[in-house]
């Protein structure tokens, strides 16, 4: 059953060219369908389509006869179209409805983004006022509020499927990175700092890779539409300004799955505990068959619980130590507090009252 979306796309379109951008499995395809029964769709998954403006981007010239929208689904695979939609938007005034799932190669230089000529709308999951009486809280922490993992009577495989997906279909046929061992690693541990101050020092230490690779692994998160910055505060009369931005993974399901971490039960406290590689993601009360091996979310053996254990412990001390470490700087220590700061025993207070001496 199709649930209404707040983004009201036919009206834009009414008036001028749009891109629609949003992460997979959103709802681009079922909004195009129900508000826009009468637009022409090219659709650059299909191969046929694919191939034949491949081999002529004048083909859409062809189509265009009737004054109607015309929508190009998943415009990222083929940006060299834009050039000829530009043309036609001038010549004939015809708009369009430019889809998405990835801006990353829209975003690289050369690429004609038509200058102004179409507007840029993004595509979210379903929020609680588009749900209605149908939201329900503990599902949508637990698994989320991507459209497709909503509708599923399987969430948490589905969950799974989703993250192996968006590995196989967006970063391994785009090409974002040739690593994607490196890049697993450091999506699980980019997960445990979701709504956090990005420290790309301390990500790149846990993911066990380059300050630099860090970096420009955040940037491929935005351009694929997995998660969303919050820049830094500038303005500020009465406090220091912060000076790091933060990161925020798009779907409270992904990022659960990505923690490791199990779904919440209401009424049971969760005491499991987040995980660079989570052992398992079912309820507190069901247990691992013997015959099942447990998987990391994004797929391989998962660890032992000692090893998880080990390695929580780890990630919890280096983030105690770091937190020390600046507390220190603030108060004018150069590093951790010494017995150089507060004197020997044999010169403390105590020690000189009894006549004591360390020597």
């Amino acid at each position: 059953m199709y649930i209404p979306r707040k983004l009201d796309i036919a009206s834009i379109l009414e008036k001028k060219s749009c891109f629609l951008f949003g992460p997979r499995q959103c709802g681009k395809s079922s909004l195009i369908r129900e508000t826009l029964p009468d637009a022409y769709v090219l659709d650059l998954l299909s191969g046929d389509t694919f191939r034949r403006l491949a081999r002529n981007p004048g083909y859409i010239d062809e189509i265009c006869r009737e004054p109607r929208p015309v929508v190009i689904d998943e415009i990222q695979k083929m940006p060299s179209l834009l050039d000829e939609v530009h043309r036609l938007i001038e010549t004939r005034g015809i708009n369009f409805l430019l889809t998405g799932s990835s801006a990353r190669k829209l975003r690289k230089g050369g690429v004609n983004l038509l200058g102004g000529r179409a507007r840029v709308r993004n595509l979210h999951p379903f929020s609680a006022s588009e749900l209605g009486n149908a939201f329900e809280l503990d599902r949508a922490i637990n698994y989320g509020l991507v459209p497709g993992i909503w509708n599923s009577d399987s969430p948490e495989e589905d969950i799974a499927g989703y993250v192996s997906l968006y590995l196989e279909q967006e970063i391994i046929q785009e090409g974002a990175t040739r690593n994607l061992p490196a890049f697993s690693r450091f999506l699980e541990v980019a997960a445990l700092s979701s709504g956090e101050q990005i420290n790309y020092q301390a990500i790149s230490s846990d993911a066990q890779i380059p300050r630099s690779t860090v970096q420009e692994y955040f940037r491929i998160l935005k351009d694929t539409l997995l998660a969303q910055e919050v820049p830094v505060w500038r303005k500020g009369c009465s406090r220091k300004t912060v000076e790091t931005a933060k990161f925020y993974l798009f779907d409270t399901g992904i990022t659960r799955h990505l923690q490791g971490r199990k779904p919440l039960v209401r009424g049971t406290p969760n005491t499991d505990t987040p995980s660079k590689a989570g052992l398992c993601t079912r309820s507190p009360h069901t247990s691992t068959p013997a015959d099942e091996t447990p998987r990391s979310p994004i797929g391989g053996r998962a660890p032992t619980s000692k090893s998880t254990s080990s390695l929580t412990t780890k990630l919890q001390s280096r983030r105690k130590q770091r937190a020390t470490q600046q507390r220190m700087t603030s108060r004018g220590y150069a590093q951790s507090p010494t017995r150089e700061h507060f004197g020997t025993a044999s010169s403390s207070p105590t020690n000189r009252a009894h006549g004591k001496s360390t020597a």
